[in-house]
């Protein structure tokens, strides 16, 4: 054991697998969905926010929530373009909002789930992109 820990040759093995491990984990942390950055591109044919706003709200009310649903619903929002998501955001706000944001009854939640927090964090940037309070 002693001659490994002597050898120079195992410790740069070990240090190159060590970096290549944390650029892998790094790489795999950036992967991050993107939304559109035009603002001006118009809503689908047929897009009802209204469906999209009260799936929102049913996945925040209620004390026993579904991770599940949680995670689908956020992906949802996430896929929406920038007007898309701007006319739920208006909707939910107005219909279900009760002097609270949609992003403040969505963020304000806690959550133990590392892959919710990640998707939360996304939608928190897209919120700040798109300059929703």
């Amino acid at each position: 054991m002693k001659k490994y820990l002597k050898n120079k040759n195992t410790w740069f093995v070990v240090g190159g697998i060590s970096i290549a491990v944390l650029i892998g984990v790094a790489l795999k942390r950036k992967r991050v969905v993107v939304g559109k950055t035009d603002q001006d591109e118009p809503p689908r044919p047929n897009f009802n926010p209204a469906f999209f706003a009260t799936k929102v709200k049913n996945s925040i009310d209620g004390w026993a929530y579904n991770l599940g649903e949680k995670k689908e619903v956020y992906n949802d929002l996430l896929r929406l373009n920038n007007s898309e998501l701007i006319e739920v955001y208006n909707y939910f706000n107005k219909n279900y909002g009760k002097g609270e944001t949609m992003r403040q009854k969505m963020l304000d939640e806690w959550i133990n789930d590392q892959q919710l927090k990640q998707l939360e964090q996304q939608l928190e940037t897209r919120f700040n992109l798109l300059e929703l309070p």
